[in-house]
């Protein structure tokens, strides 16, 4: 039997289809139910699992120290993931093996942001979740080292899916879930997001906006920089000029947000609430959109006035505006009248403006409250950037580039 257990524990470790996987799994979780009755081959399963555990968190290390461009640190723990039969870390380390010295490519940090990415959103979704979604066993106990809950959104779906099988998939569930995607990589992100959304819908309510238009936008600001969860972080920490290749990754996070949030939607085996999904497909526009100018001189695609959907050209306010008066590495934060002053200097340039005849009257309100200095960086989180591309008081710098 524990032949048999190891073996199932292997495929898991190895399994790069997700049908296998969840097949996988749920082999294992039933052999632990037939053996609950001996406490000595019940550890065993444990230890098992949590040997799937400490080789997934050797692989995760190496992810992180490769992006950082740690040839030295990456390279022997990618190699104990491959030995644990982690297909891409075998390929991360042939990589390795034929750099002509110690220097990280830009292409290989991508790839491991790339991997970083996807693994946080596995590790969300969690292994478990999934094939609780799948199984017809009702009322499966939920194990957390068994079924890997290691974060607090696989706990969470673990106790949704328990009660909910079967039922659509709410918009709050979504949103907890990608909040959770990025607290484990960049807290500071998730904080700047929250923010933003709340301003959006301030200034969407001044406009008088259908509260359809309102939630939505909401929900475009809460993640519209969702897509840096695959931009290196050692360009993210970059407090030098980047180089135009890097600021190509930069400008690449406003496509991957929009994946990044079908993909975690999608991986719901129940359907997903009519309202939700209206929801979710309508902020797209708005999260790809979100650093187009309303002159035509931003990105991704040089967009103008009237062809920005209506959803960025709030976010982008809101935006701009957090990004001043918030924290930086390399400044203290501008004072709301700072930021409302170059915010006013920017209407018919970079912003809309009836979006910030919208913004600045929303501001006027006497219930209107200035951030203050505590809410501009979370608790025991530092910012990850060093440089902004939402800060326009201080925008990056390229080289190359006046």
């Amino acid at each position: 039997m524990m032949d048999r257990i190891d073996a199932l524990v292997h495929r898991m470790t190895i399994a790069t289809d997700t049908g296998e996987d969840n097949a996988a799994l749920d082999r294992f979780i039933q052999a632990s139910h037939r053996l609950d009755t001996d406490p000595e081959e019940r550890q065993r399963i444990h230890d098992l699992a949590d040997l799937i555990d400490t080789q997934d968190a050797a692989y995760g290390q190496g992810l992180s120290a490769l992006e950082h461009g740690d040839k030295a640190f990456a390279e022997p723990l990618l190699r104990s993931a491959d030995a644990a039969g982690i297909e891409e870390a075998a390929a991360l380390v042939a990589a390795l093996q034929d750099l002509p010295s110690d220097a990280v490519p830009h292409s290989l940090r991508q790839r491991a942001a790339d991997l970083t990415s996807q693994r946080l959103i596995l590790n969300a979704t969690n292994l478990g979740a999934t094939a609780h979604m799948n199984t017809s066993t009702p009322q499966r106990p939920a194990q957390p080292s068994t079924l890997k809950a290691e974060t607090t959104s696989g706990r969470r779906l673990l106790r949704l899916l328990r009660h909910r099988r079967g039922k659509n998939i709410t918009l709050a569930e979504i949103t907890a879930l990608l909040l959770d995607v990025i607290d484990v990589r960049d807290p500071f992100t998730r904080a700047h997001g929250e923010r933003v959304a709340d301003l959006a819908a301030l200034v969407a309510g001044e406009l008088n906006m259908p509260r359809t238009r309102v939630e939505e936008i909401r929900f475009a600001a809460m993640f519209h920089d969702i897509g840096k969860l695959n931009i290196p972080t050692s360009i993210l920490r970059k407090d030098e000029a980047l180089t135009v290749e890097e600021f190509t990754c930069i400008k690449l996070h406003t496509a991957r947000g929009p994946e990044i949030v079908q993909a975690v939607a999608e991986i719901f085996d129940a359907p997903i609430e009519k309202d939700a999904q209206r929801i979710i497909n309508a902020s797209l526009q708005g999260i790809s959109h979100h650093h187009e100018r309303y002159d035509g001189t931003g990105y991704p695609s040089g967009l103008a006035g009237q062809q920005i959907s209506e959803h960025a050209r709030v976010i982008a306010v809101a935006d701009i505006f957090d990004a001043m008066t918030t924290s930086r590495s390399y400044r203290a934060p501008l004072t709301a009248d700072q930021a409302v002053a170059e915010i006013h200097n920017l209407a018919g340039k970079h912003l809309d403006p009836r979006m910030v005849e919208a913004f600045l009257s929303v501001t006027d309100h006497d219930s209107w409250s200035e951030p203050g200095p505590s809410s501009s960086v979370p608790t025991n989180s530092g910012e990850t950037a060093w440089q902004s591309h939402d800060d326009p008081s201080h925008p990056l710098r390229v080289a190359g580039h006046t």
